[in-house]
């Protein structure tokens, strides 16, 4: 086999490929043996047909067969030279010389990863933005279960409507030929002044009293559904006012907690809500400094991505959006129509993760970092224990070594992740005000020179703190290409 590699573009080689006669008929004669044995033709006895009968019957067929065959080996043995190992992406590959026996020639291409030789990706120093659990958020929590409960009890004391009153009215349009569900209310209770659709409806009603019908004008907001359907700036309707209702929000005590939750006291509830609220602040902090660690590692390595393979994971991407938002209920036509813009975001999303990947994979072969088979072990343990599943199903699953690798491929990279972090000091902007000289140098920037052994891992253990264990992430279906346990907590 003679193997010949043109570089043709920084990141991409030809390959050709020429295969001589002697191999190609050592294949030809397996691939009749196997032929023969399993075929029955009138007048031969099985096992016995002449390999003349055979070249005549199947002859094109075979040939075929062994050509493809050749290839993928071909192919394989290719791969495994030097010069090829860093492959991420091939074209189909085409013939360019075969006379149909004999020996052959092919061609492919071959798309590399970038070249990346990583530095100043230790002792990085971020700051976010820090939030606090406090009893005014706490409050502001326990008044929104308040909105919920409420009751609306009607106003006895009055029978003129205010503008900040609770109506039971019916409303139909004046012109019989306007045809909306918007349009048409038979005794519903409406706040005028909350609807979105009506402009200055609060102040058409005001001043109506109960048993009143009055036709009023009122705008369409502009932007609104209903404007976009009728294609009108303003509508005339008929209202008539049934009844007026006022808001009775409960009071803050153990009989709320009962009505609202699991709890029996309202300070069994605050408890609940600060904790939720605390690990939601603990994992918006996580998200912060992993985004700002990677806006780092990105700013730091700038690099051009193989056309092809970018055009592959961002075509696959895509169509696994698209069927997620259809699952989700987003009709063919809303789909379409947004179709380039989601397409934009997800060519931006893709970018930015190839990126990345490419990144962190430079720096866990400079830092030795890799994944035992014990480890992934465990992290298959944990996807059979979040998502419900056997682990012998779980096993299974991911015993083809394609997904097997996906899955060591991503654990390398989370493990990766969570070494940088556990080298970045990690301030909040009131510690940075208060400590200028550790905020030094801020994000985008790290201390030059430092690589390796040789780094200052002053804050490991705060850092470490902040990440734990997150690395691991999931099945293969995850959007981005994250491999995250199927049962993890994903919001409060």
């Amino acid at each position: 086999m003679d193997i010949d590699i043109i570089e043709t573009s920084p990141l991409e080689r030809q390959v050709d490929i020429t295969l001589g006669a002697d191999r190609v008929e050592e294949e030809s004669v397996q691939a009749f043996a196997r032929l023969r044995r399993r075929v029955s033709i009138p007048g031969f006895r099985p096992g016995k047909v002449p390999q003349k009968e055979l070249v005549r019957r199947y002859g094109k067929g075979v040939r075929a067969e062994v050509v493809g065959d050749l290839m993928k080996a071909s192919i394989s043995e290719a791969l495994e030279r030097d010069d090829l190992k860093e492959v991420v992406y091939l074209t189909p590959p085409e013939l360019v010389d075969d006379s149909g026996q004999g020996g052959f020639s092919f061609r492919f291409r071959a798309e590399l990863a970038p070249a990346i030789n990583p530095q100043g990706y230790l002792g990085a120093k971020l700051v976010i933005e820090g939030k606090e659990i406090n009893e005014e958020t706490i409050d502001r929590q326990i008044d929104l279960m308040r909105e919920e409960a409420a009751v609306f009890e009607p106003v006895e004391d009055r029978q003129v409507v205010a503008g900040d009153d609770y109506l039971t009215v019916s409303i139909k349009p004046v012109d019989p030929a306007l045809q909306s569900e918007d349009l048409l209310l038979d005794h519903e209770m409406i706040q005028p002044n909350g609807q979105r659709q009506f402009e200055g409806l609060d102040e058409a009603v005001t001043g109506m009293t109960v048993g009143e019908t009055r036709e009023v004008t009122v705008g369409l907001t502009p932007d609104g559904r209903l404007a976009r359907e009728l294609g009108l700036e303003e509508v005339a309707l008929s209202v008539q006012v049934h009844g007026i209702k006022r808001k009775v929000l409960p009071p803050v005590d153990d009989d709320l907690a009962k009505s609202v939750s699991r709890f029996e006291t309202i300070e069994q509830l605050r408890e609940d809500i600060r904790q939720r609220q605390l690990r939601a602040v603990q994992r918006d902090r996580k998200e912060q400094i992993r985004e700002r660690l990677e806006n780092l590692l990105l700013e730091k390595h700038p690099i051009e991505l193989p056309a092809g393979y970018l055009k592959t994971r961002t075509e696959e991407y895509f169509a696994q959006q698209m069927e997620r938002f259809q699952m989700a209920g987003l009709s063919r036509e809303d789909l379409e129509g947004s179709r380039s813009s989601i397409h934009e975001l997800v060519s931006e999303t893709v970018k930015r993760r190839i990126r990345l990947e490419f990144i962190l994979k430079a720096i866990a072969e400079r830092e030795g970092i890799d994944v035992s088979a014990g480890e992934v072990e465990r992290f298959l343990a944990e996807v059979a224990r979040a998502s419900g599943a056997s682990g012998i199903r779980v096993q299974e699953t991911f015993s083809d070594p394609n997904r097997r690798a996906m899955v060591e491929q991503q654990l390398r990279l989370d493990k990766t992740l969570d070494f940088l972090l556990s080298q970045t000091t990690i301030l909040t902007e009131e510690e940075s005000e208060a400590r200028p000289e550790d905020a030094e140098p801020v994000v985008g920037e790290v201390a030059e020179g430092e690589s390796g052994s040789e780094a200052n891992s002053e804050s490991g253990s705060e850092a470490n703190s902040e990440s734990g264990s997150e690395g691991g992430g999931a099945e293969p279906t995850d959007a981005d290409g994250r491999i995250i346990p199927a049962g993890s907590e994903s919001g409060e």
